[in-house]
């Protein structure tokens, strides 16, 4: 398995759309150079591109700074925060998942059913659920059934949360089958190279996480049984070398396009790593010293903790070459991100399990996640002589007086969830389910505020939406506002 393939696709395809299109409509008459069509594998790999886009750019770091992983510390950033934001600032990210994503997923299915491809639609159905499953949990109700298909509704309509999280299960479960035929090809399919079974695993473990998120804990234990249950069967967006084009979005965004805006000073999770931190988690048998420093780098420009953009190619290395020492950091220019993981797969396998009172069940998935790490998983090896230990947990470390419930506040049971939930928080770093996680568990890990004492229960709406689309919600509800799901 191509663990960190690069990919030379550009990410400027269908960024600055929004879903109702009604301020783009017959924008083929404005500029007629604009392509019309264009071949399955072009699309598809476009669509992958775009993916990436939303589940790794200004959506997961706006739910990044809301969750304790970074710190607005320049111009708007400080603003975003503190939860300064109006409808216009989601305006480019809407058009991303609409135009971007779901208006080629469809495209996608809809050639590959002419062709009679059913690989294509799979992987189409696959990333469409995925993205509209997040979009759902970010907003609340949102258009799905009737959205990018302006001719014959020109306003979608909003489907409720819940519904398009059905609907999400439903494409799973389609695209599932789909691939199970090994009809047609995927070429344009860098992710994953066209391997459907990667591609069915992935879908496995997503129908699992929607399962988690509304809290049908044995139906995720069913489909994460079936999901990504080795490391190399991730789904990584893959990055290379070349800035405005192949970057690490992160990477891009904190060193050449807004140098400065958000950096991690004060953020919760660098107390959590911190071995010197009262909060931290490190203990006699977790040292966590080598994830502190490949996620966060130190002591650099004027702030004292940074999210980690090292790269050792900029000094001749490839991301992950280990045997020549060399550090690169997270979010180093190519490094790949995480998108559909074994990590998360196995996290969900963990909480759900105790959360049905299966906890020996529980502390066995928890322990093998940490054996993975313990080999030192995906860390670079230079970040490695930093110090790693993740030693197997058992039941006595979470009873009263154990390591992880030295005070006895809580039954082991507690002890054992809190700590699958506090791992969860620490691997998901820099994505957008940490956000997720504080909203459905009632922030359990009592991350703080940034400001007040309340954290956002949603996004705004986007303004160019609300402007275009007459079933918009009216009035839209506020960042506070619960959503069905995230109450």
């Amino acid at each position: 398995m191509h663990f960190w393939k690069k990919t030379l696709t550009i990410l400027t395809v269908g960024f600055w759309l929004a879903s109702c299109e009604s301020y783009v409509d017959k924008i083929d008459e404005i500029d007629p150079t604009a392509p019309v069509d264009a071949p399955i594998p072009a699309l598809l790999t476009a669509t992958e591109v775009n993916y990436q886009g939303v589940m790794e750019g200004e959506l997961a770091r706006l739910a990044g700074m809301w969750s304790g992983y970074f710190t607005g510390s320049d111009r708007q950033y400080v603003a975003l925060q503190n939860y300064n934001t109006v409808s216009a600032d989601f305006d480019g990210a809407w058009g991303n998942i609409y135009a971007g994503v779901i208006k080629n997923t469809r495209l996608l299915r809809q050639k590959g059913q002419a062709a009679g491809n059913r690989s294509v639609q799979g992987v189409a159905k696959i990333i469409e659920a995925h993205t509209i499953g997040m979009t759902a949990a970010l907003w609340g109700d949102v258009p799905f059934s009737q959205a990018s298909n302006l001719a014959q509704f020109p306003n979608p309509t909003y489907d409720s949360q819940t519904a398009v999280y059905a609907a999400a299960q439903t494409l799973l479960t389609e695209a599932i089958a789909d691939l199970g035929t090994g009809q047609g090809s995927l070429t344009g399919d860098y992710m994953f190279g066209g391997g459907r079974t990667f591609w069915i695993s992935a879908a496995n473990t997503l129908k699992a996480k929607f399962f988690l998120h509304q809290g049908q804990y044995q139906q995720a234990i069913n489909f994460a049984n079936n999901g990504i249950k080795n490391p190399g069967l991730n789904l990584f967006g893959y990055h290379d070398n070349e800035y405005q084009k192949t970057y690490n979005l992160y990477y891009s965004f904190l060193t050449y396009d807004r140098a400065g805006y958000m950096t991690a000073e004060g953020a919760y999770a660098v107390k959590l790593l911190d071995p010197g931190d009262r909060l931290t988690r490190n203990n006699t048998k977790t040292n966590e010293a080598a994830r502190l420093n490949w996620y966060y780098q130190q002591g650099l420009n004027t702030f004292s903790v940074e999210p980690n953009v090292l790269s050792a190619r900029e000094t001749g290395f490839s991301w992950g070459v280990a045997s020549d020492g060399s550090e690169d950091g997270f979010f180093a220019a190519d490094a790949p991100f995480p998108l559909v993981t074994f990590e998360e797969n196995q996290l969900i396998l963990a909480e759900s399990k105790a959360r049905l009172g299966q906890t020996e069940a529980a502390l066995a998935d928890l322990n093998l996640l940490r054996s993975f790490y313990n080999t030192g998983g995906f860390i670079p090896e230079g970040w490695l002589a930093a110090g790693i230990r993740y030693a197997p947990y058992v039941l006595a470390d979470f009873q009263s007086g154990g390591i992880e419930n030295r005070a006895g506040l809580r039954s082991a049971e507690q002890a054992l969830l809190l700590e699958i939930l506090e791992e969860r928080y620490i691997t998901l770093y820099g994505q957008i389910e940490a956000f997720n996680d504080i909203r459905r568990t009632g922030n359990a890990l009592r991350i703080p505020a940034n400001v007040g004492s309340q954290i956002p229960r949603r996004f705004l709406y986007s303004q160019a939406e609300i402007n275009a689309n007459s079933s918009a919600p009216r009035p839209a509800p506020d960042l506070f506002a619960p959503t069905a799901i995230f109450r």
